[in-house]
């Protein structure tokens, strides 16, 4: 990106332009997990069978909402940053750490156990990812926004493991 603010300041929202690569890869990489879980999750909500059918459709759905609108704060903030955001399935499957989950009839605690094991390992990146941005970068806009979703992935993986018993 060629701004003039940029041009004549050498960063973009305060952050050098430098940091603001390495910045937006970390959340390319977040949105790439962030699409795996919520195609996962809408995969489950199709697919899911079990005795607690309706009430597990239902929260998967406000898992999937929530999630999309945490997608797109992500991609929002990398184009704030200067960059690109990822955008076609084979770019998220390429640099995400989370994995997909076939199609199918798919029994209500396995789907459950799944999303409560995403969140955990989503919340974990996502500590690691703000300790590095904070430390390294001094990006306290992407911090911030990476502590509300921190938050989110915390609850939907403590209630989701609260099914699970």
């Amino acid at each position: 990106m060629n701004t003039s603010v940029e041009k004549k300041s050498g960063n973009l929202l305060g952050i050098p332009t430098s940091d603001t690569q390495n910045i937006s890869q970390h959340l390319n990489q977040l949105l790439a997990d962030e699409h795996v879980l919520y195609i996962k999750m809408r995969n489950f909500h199709w697919n899911l069978v079990g005795p607690s059918f309706v009430e597990i459709h239902e929260f998967i759905e406000k898992l999937y909402n929530q999630t999309a609108l945490d997608i797109d704060l992500v991609a929002e903030r990398i184009q704030q940053l200067g960059h690109a955001a990822a955008g076609s399935m084979a770019e998220f499957l390429k640099i995400a750490h989370l994995k997909e989950s076939t199609g199918g009839k798919k029994e209500q605690t396995q789907a459950v156990r799944e999303l409560a094991e995403d969140s955990d390992s989503l919340a974990r990146t996502l500590r690691t990812m703000i300790s590095e941005i904070d430390e390294q970068y001094d990006d306290p806009g992407t911090v911030d926004l990476l502590t509300g979703i921190l938050r989110t992935q915390e609850k939907n993986a403590w209630m989701l493991r609260r099914y699970l018993g």
